[in-house]
């Protein structure tokens, strides 16, 4: 992470996280921080190949819809052989049914 200007204390964490990774890893705060530069450092960092990164974005009315989030499923229960990485980018702008769909991949 040397090419990426970052706070000391945000650096230990990414750190501490890539030495022992968990399963989902949520990062907030307020638009235009970095966050989506740091969980792209982060995918690379864990060797996810470019294939293996999956982005939701908002569509062009600025939603996540439920029709975006359902192919999440099929990438969640498949083996890989390297890491599978998801980003879901502004989830705040998911509507409820996404939310939802959301809500209960992660329950299974």
């Amino acid at each position: 992470m040397t090419d990426l200007l970052i706070h000391p204390s945000a650096k230990h964490l990414v750190d501490s996280y890539i030495a022992n990774p968990s399963q989902g890893l949520l990062l907030s705060g307020p638009i235009g921080i970095g966050t989506a530069t740091i969980a792209q450092e982060l995918a690379a960092r864990l060797n996810a190949r470019p294939d293996d990164i999956h982005w939701t974005r908002p569509d062009e009315k600025q939603t996540i819809s439920i029709d975006q989030i359902r192919p999440l499923y099929r990438l969640s229960r498949t083996v890989y052989d390297s890491p599978r990485i998801i980003i879901i980018d502004n989830a705040e702008s998911m509507g409820p049914p996404a939310q939802n769909a959301l809500l209960k991949l992660l329950e299974e």
